[in-house]
């Protein structure tokens, strides 16, 4: 699963330091510190353990900042917890984020190649990537399927729309 494995890496060096200080976190993921302390606030991730955050907590920071573009937050989130349950709970989980981060991302590089973004071959790019996954309860490919089709979707469609942001700043200068 997950041809591409985005996150291992990130998790082989979280692992080295025992997880990201806010500060690191801040300038890997773009966001500011205060951003992501709001975010734990409101529950959408983790706190830091020893102020550090750690692999899962790190993995929902990078999906909800790729999908903020597109979705609002607040359904980013329900969109997580529909496919993950309870932040803090990691026996409601249909896959460990860092996986659903490394798919998500391998699916993209597939349609980036391919340059197809029809939803037929968005589909078949997540099922070939899902295609060894072993549900930890019944229901969890179904919930992962959807969850990933519409976070590849929104992230294609947040990219789309910066480019053509892009493209009216370029026609009205």
């Amino acid at each position: 699963m997950g041809k591409e494995k985005a996150f291992e890496p990130i998790a082989a060096a979280m692992k080295l330091t025992g997880g990201f200080t806010l500060s690191q976190l801040s300038e890997f993921s773009g966001l500011e510190p205060t951003t992501i302390q709001n975010w734990v606030k409101r529950g959408w991730i983790e706190p830091p353990k020893d102020r550090r955050y750690g692999i899962q907590s790190t993995a929902r920071v990078l999906i909800i900042n790729m999908l903020k573009g597109a979705m609002q937050l607040s359904n980013i989130v329900s969109l997580l917890a529909y496919v993950n349950g309870k932040v803090d709970d990691r026996n409601d989980d249909a896959i460990p984020d860092g996986e659903l981060y490394s798919i998500m991302c391998s699916v993209m590089k597939e349609v980036d190649e391919n340059g197809d973004l029809s939803i037929e071959t968005i589909s078949k790019f997540i099922d070939e990537e899902i295609n060894d996954y072993v549900e930890p309860f019944p229901g969890g490919r179904e919930k992962l399927r959807n969850a990933l089709q519409i976070m590849v979707i929104a992230h294609i469609s947040s990219n789309l729309k910066a480019k053509a942001e892009n493209m009216l700043s370029d026609l009205i200068q």
